[in-house]
């Protein structure tokens, strides 16, 4: 089920992209009365303004304005997604009156859903211009293929031929965690950060490129280092950022000093059962003496009194 918050995003992004009340109902399967009636709520926000008849402008720090903070807390965006021709096209031949501009002279580029289409021999490339909003980058994936298939669905019916079955991944894909302490830190104080290596290249970063406050993952795994870097983030949140390499340090010295201490303490003890245990043995080694001197003495006490009774 989408949250509230979600679907608000949603509503604002397809507005931004330019599209009608009519488009967006359809697009989101809800009444235009529906739509309207947030569009009209927007306004009174001013979070967006009317340029003319169905269109609107969503002004341009409304998504990091709004007054409700989303629970999908995830942007996925900036897809290239690349898929898989199983079979060669003519695509000059596919395309037939449908307008398209040729990159590099060779490679036919269309336009579907507002989306930019290669087409290349081996593989078409999709520039996904949308962004999908959820509670972690898996999700946001998720959503996001979902979008694409309608696009190769459309794409199908359009150049009228037969990608199915579709084999695609992406060449590129960035997740933001909207409105993040840090990245809202930064972009206060106009500062950017970016963190690169050879294997990954660029996968951590603040830039404020929509405004959003965006604690950004891209790179080769950008989809499991968001998530990686989500948990991380929170999670130091939680204890409040206290949980540092010097705390750790000194909580494992605290415990080690003491741990050293119990040693110690053991130790005596250890020391003391020792001395205990050899008086226990040599008491033990001396009760038959001491039982045997007893029963003398008991006889001998025995025969003085005799003597002194025959004496009497």
């Amino acid at each position: 089920m989408v949250s509230k918050e979600n679907f608000y995003f949603t509503i604002l992004e397809l507005l931004k992209e330019g599209k009608n009340p009519t488009l967006i109902s359809k697009q989101l399967n809800i009444s235009k009365q529906k739509i309207s009636y947030y569009i009209h709520k927007f306004k009174e926000r001013g979070y967006i303004e009317k340029k003319g008849y169905g269109t609107w402008e969503v002004k341009k720090h409304t998504l990091s304005q709004l007054d409700f903070k989303p629970k999908k807390s995830i942007r996925g965006h900036a897809f290239v997604w690349t898929i898989k021709l199983h079979k060669e096209y003519d695509w000059i031949k596919q395309l037939g009156t449908t307008k398209y501009n040729l990159i590099r002279g060779i490679i036919p580029r269309i336009f579907i859903n507002n989306r930019k289409i290669w087409l290349g021999k081996k593989n078409i490339v999709i520039y996904e211009n949308k962004s999908f909003y959820a509670n972690n980058s898996i999700n946001s994936r998720k959503y996001a293929v979902l979008s694409l298939l309608t696009i190769l669905d459309t794409l199908e019916h359009k150049l009228k031929v037969n990608l199915k079955p579709y084999t695609f991944k992406t060449s590129r894909e960035h997740y933001g965690m909207i409105k993040n302490d840090l990245a809202i830190q930064c972009n206060k104080n106009n500062e950017k950060i970016l963190i690169h290596d050879d294997l990954e290249g660029d996968w951590l970063w603040i830039d404020d490129s929509e405004s959003l406050g965006e604690l950004e993952t891209g790179g080769k795994k950008a989809v499991v280092r968001s998530k990686q870097v989500q948990d991380w983030y929170n999670d130091h949140k939680k204890h409040d950022f206290k949980v540092t390499p010097t705390f750790l340090i000194e909580s494992i010295h605290g415990l080690t000093t003491s741990q050293q201490g119990m040693i110690n303490t053991m130790s005596e003890y250890a020391k003391h059962i020792k001395a205990h245990t050899r008086s226990i043995v040599a008491l033990s080694k001396a009760i038959p003496q001491l039982t045997k001197l007893l029963k003398d003495t008991k006889e001998e006490n025995s025969k003085l009194k005799q003597r002194k009774l025959s004496e009497f």
